[in-house]
């Protein structure tokens, strides 16, 4: 079967949607959401052994994805990343029967940006198909408990992003006593609250709402910028639903927001012409409510030509790395 054709004078990835529907969104049970609002896959289908397709509509104004200074109006690529972490969920309970029930695990996530100019935001929620490809299973035995794939993202017939990810699930029993197990290397107890930090001013991260901002008033030395990280549990978006650790789109999202604002200090680069361009992301601990949470960025590199900056940053508690990330951040030109 023929998944996708290829053009070879405008190179694109034209995925085909013929077995997909964009008529409603899939149950939201089956990618873990608790609001309607947060689905956002519509369908999906096996295309072979180890490949499927995945529909999507992406809404044209979200609280927290659309929240940008950035002009002109482009989909964030960290909610395509989303797209994808939902589409990984969907086909692990449609294809590899993995209960509803169980418990889920983001390892590592890995993005980069093909095509800026077909992330625009247009008259119409932008319809996307994700192509994936499973690469890896994890077995314990003869069970799946985890996969790796590679996905692309067609967004209204432009290849715009391509993504890895790793992710492995586990009965609640297990997930119960793998919390355990990590919070008895902690200092933490049942109660124990941590002080919330101040946000920093919105206009630092390239925000318009303070409510999105995930950093505090980043602080600088020789070697680079250290932020307190805001955890707001009554966030809509980051805590659709209850958790029993702080989520990874959150630590993500940290990263990237002290990544604009070491730009901007370091380059004097505005917040607003900042986007992200490659975001990769790995998960080594669980992060704990109880303890307060820093992340650390290296002083930004500006590759010399392309207007390209990379910042390696790590997320920590108790001085124990629980995140890091590298994020590479494109110079937009003509925003504000």
């Amino acid at each position: 079967m023929e998944v996708y054709v290829m053009s070879v004078m405008t190179r694109e990835r034209r995925l085909d949607s013929s077995q997909l529907s964009f008529a409603a969104t899939v149950p939201r049970v089956k990618v873990h959401r608790e609001a309607v609002c947060e689905v956002f896959l519509t369908d999906s289908a096996q295309v072979g052994p180890d490949s499927f397709v995945v529909g999507a509509q992406l809404p044209r104004v979200h609280s927290f994805y659309s929240d940008f200074l950035l002009a002109p109006r482009n989909y964030d690529p960290l909610l395509l990343a989303e797209v994808c972490r939902q589409s990984s969920i969907l086909l692990a309970h449609e294809y590899f029967g993995v209960p509803l029930d169980q418990k889920f695990v983001l390892n590592h996530s890995d993005l980069r940006v093909i095509d800026r100019a077909g992330l625009r935001v247009g008259d119409t929620p932008g319809t996307s198909v994700v192509e994936v490809t499973v690469t890896d299973r994890k077995l314990r035995g003869t069970e799946t408990v985890g996969y790796t794939a590679t996905m692309h993202v067609d967004l209204d017939g432009r290849s715009v992003v391509a993504l890895d990810i790793t992710i492995q699930w586990m009965p609640g029993s297990a997930w119960n006593k793998l919390r355990e197990r990590g919070r008895a290397q902690l200092t933490v107890s049942p109660g124990q609250t941590v002080r919330a930090p101040r946000a920093a001013d919105p206009s630092v991260v390239g925000r318009l709402d303070p409510a999105n901002v995930v950093i505090g008033t980043p602080c600088a030395d020789a070697s680079g910028f250290t932020a307190d990280v805001v955890v707001d549990q009554s966030h809509a978006a980051l805590f659709d639903h209850p958790l029993d650790h702080i989520p990874g789109v959150l630590l993500q999202e940290a990263c990237r927001q002290l990544a604009v604002a070491a730009a901007h200090d370091h380059f004097g680069f505005a917040p607003q012409r900042l986007a992200v361009e490659t975001c990769h992301v790995a998960f080594s601990r669980f992060g704990e409510f109880e303890l307060p949470t820093t992340c650390r960025a290296e002083v930004p590199v500006l590759s010399a030509g392309d207007d390209a900056l990379r910042t390696r940053l790590t997320v920590s508690q108790d001085g124990v790395p629980i995140a890091a990330a590298d994020i590479g951040l494109a110079l937009v030109r003509g925003a504000w």
